[in-house]
């Protein structure tokens, strides 16, 4: 199928939704079209059928992490202003290059290594220690997801203090 055939990508939006929801039963895997479309349009290189979708690798997209990792090493004081540098770019503006840019200028305003930043940013969106480079997955969660699973794990934090 193409992902240029309109009603093809109907179908496969429709089809990979019902997928998810039976999967992912929390209710997190629910993500808008356009979200949706440019994951399946990112892992279709890596996926051979939808089951693959909810591979470790891959879920990812569609699940918060329950955890936080015990190697996560970023000063929760900083998260806030995270949110907040994060928060700024417009949503049409949020792609890989734009926030990994802006994490850049971030870590060096706030004297953090870029790598560690980097690290703990993809513990905070995915609780994988590898993965997509952070900016790509900011891009393929969206603007929205991010911050508000950045934000979550910094209640988390929170609450176990």
């Amino acid at each position: 199928m193409k992902l240029e055939d309109p009603e093809g990508v109907n179908d496969l939006l429709r089809v990979t939704k019902s997928f998810l929801r039976d999967h992912f039963k929390d209710g997190q895997a629910i993500v808008s079209d356009e979200v949706l479309l440019r994951q399946i349009h990112w892992a279709r290189d890596r996926i051979s059928t939808l089951k693959d979708l909810a591979s470790p690798d891959l879920s990812f997209l569609f699940t918060s992490p329950s955890t936080l990792p015990s190697d996560f090493t970023l000063n929760v004081d900083i998260i806030p202003e995270l949110i907040d540098c994060l928060g700024d770019i417009e949503k049409d503006e949020f792609t890989s290059k734009k926030t990994s840019d802006v994490l850049r200028r971030f870590s060096k305003t706030r004297n953090l290594k870029f790598s560690a930043l980097m690290k703990n940013l993809r513990l905070l969106l995915s609780g994988l220690n590898d993965g997509p480079p952070v900016g790509q997955m900011l891009e393929l969660l969206g603007k929205e997801m991010s911050l508000q699973r950045i934000q979550e794990r910094c209640d988390m934090i929170n609450d176990n203090k």
